[in-house]
């Protein structure tokens, strides 16, 4: 389980079966979800910046679902505000997670 921090993107190679976080300080109207290099979806969960959003589990409910092949990506509207993001995949993706 790692964690990172970045402005307005972060591209990380997921690890099988482990949740990482992802916290982005800028701002956007779009949280981007993009898949950059392997073929396994990435399942996401997405709170506003100081909130805890819950742990993902792969292909589980109530979570968004990236584009499982490269290159593919998922917009999801977005407050304006920093995000939150906690990811889990059951492969290796490299994903970037943006706000724009």
């Amino acid at each position: 389980m790692a964690t990172y921090s970045s402005s307005q993107s972060k591209y990380i190679t997921l690890v099988a079966n482990t949740v990482d976080t992802v916290t982005l300080t800028g701002t956007g109207n779009i949280l981007r979800l993009l898949t950059t290099a392997g073929t396994s979806h990435a399942y996401i969960t997405v709170g506003s910046t100081g909130t805890t959003p819950a742990t993902p589990t792969v292909g589980g409910d109530d979570t968004y679902a990236s584009v499982h092949a490269a290159p593919g990506y998922v917009d999801i509207p977005w407050n304006g505000g920093g995000a939150v993001v906690k990811i889990i995949s059951s492969g290796t993706p490299t994903i970037g997670i943006l706000l724009i």
